[in-house]
This record gives C-alpha cells, sequence and structure tokens, in this order.
C-alpha cells in the first residue's frame, strides 16, 4: 500500500507506541499525552487505553464499543472451562473478564454503543458524543471502528479544533482512497 505523500510527517515528533504490538497499538506524539482520551472500538484489547492510564493517571477516558459486555467476556471465559487442555486460552478469557470489570468498567467511561451515523438504538453519532462528553477539550481520539470512520470523518473535521490529536485505523483503505 504507498499513500500519498502529503499524507507523510514533515518534521520529526517524539513518538510513543501505545497499545498492542499487534492490531491496536499506535505511534503518538508523547506531548499529547497530557490529553483527555475519546476511544472508539475496544472490542478485548484496551492496551491503548491502560498505557494511556500509565502514562496520565488524572485523564477523563471514555471508551465506547456496540459490540462487547460484561455477559460476553463472562460467559467467554466459563464456555472456556469446557477445554482444559487449553490452559493459555482458559487463563486469558477469565484476565480479559476480570479486566473488564476491574479496568473498562471502573477506570474508563465505557459506553456500549456503536459510533457513526445509524439511527438505531445502540448507535451513537460523533455529534452526539462531543456534544455530551466530559473529556476537557482539546482531547485526543483514537479510533477502530471497522469501517465505520468513513461516516464520521466530516464530523471529526467539524469538530477538529476540539482535537489535541488523532490516531485512526482505516479499514480498506485503497476501496475507500
Amino acid at each position: 500500500l504507498e499513500l500519498p505523500l502529503r499524507l507523510r510527517p514533515t518534521k520529526p515528533f517524539p513518538l510513543v507506541r501505545l497499545g498492542s504490538p499487534r492490531d491496536g497499538g499506535y505511534l503518538v506524539d508523547e506531548r499529547l499525552l497530557q490529553s483527555d482520551l475519546m476511544s472508539f472500538g475496544i472490542s478485548g484489547d484496551w492496551t491503548f487505553e491502560k498505557h494511556w492510564r500509565s502514562r496520565n493517571p488524572e485523564a477523563t477516558i471514555e471508551t465506547y464499543d456496540g459490540s462487547i459486555s460484561g455477559l460476553q467476556f463472562a460467559t467467554t471465559a466459563i464456555l472456556s472451562l469446557l477445554r482444559p487442555h487449553k490452559l493459555k486460552l482458559i487463563l486469558r478469557n477469565f484476565f480479559t473478564a476480570l479486566e473488564y470489570w476491574t479496568f473498562l468498567k471502573k477506570q474508563t467511561q465505557f459506553a456500549r454503543l456503536f459510533i457513526g451515523n445509524k439511527t438505531h438504538k445502540g448507535w451513537s453519532s460523533y455529534d452526539i458524543l462531543v456534544s455530551h462528553t466530559t473529556c476537557k477539550f482539546p482531547f485526543f481520539l483514537k479510533i477502530d471502528i471497522e469501517g465505520h470512520e468513513y461516516e464520521i470523518l466530516d464530523d471529526i473535521v467539524k469538530y477538529q479544533a476540539l482535537l489535541s490529536g488523532l490516531a485512526i485505523e482505516f479499514h480498506q483503505p485503497i476501496s475507500n482512497l
């Protein structure tokens, strides 16, 4: 994949990697870590948000993902007991369920919502979230919402003055360039 040259940074930045070393990890200018964080798309990996919290313990962190719940993680953990030969899987599933309650629900303001321009129950627009946020402006925005990022790009531009920075994962970039 070769992106347009105008997307290449022109100056050096003090970058740090937050999140997973695989999918879900992003390079962020460390000067922005003093901002609050609004995060769309968590799935089962909230290491980015944990790293943000470790770098800025006082930050307000709002997290949104309509595809996850405590019941889902608890059920997965219990069902993994049916596979006793997969000890690593059992431990990972129980640890994830525990962290859902001890980190995501206690140390962030988590809402079970999908983000996009749908008007269905369980969905919210970026426009609405910005108008109700408890994050201090400017805040940092992290987005990994499986293709719906294209739906909210106009709103991101509309409210760009409220952002200190943005990390976004674009899905199917060639067909959406």
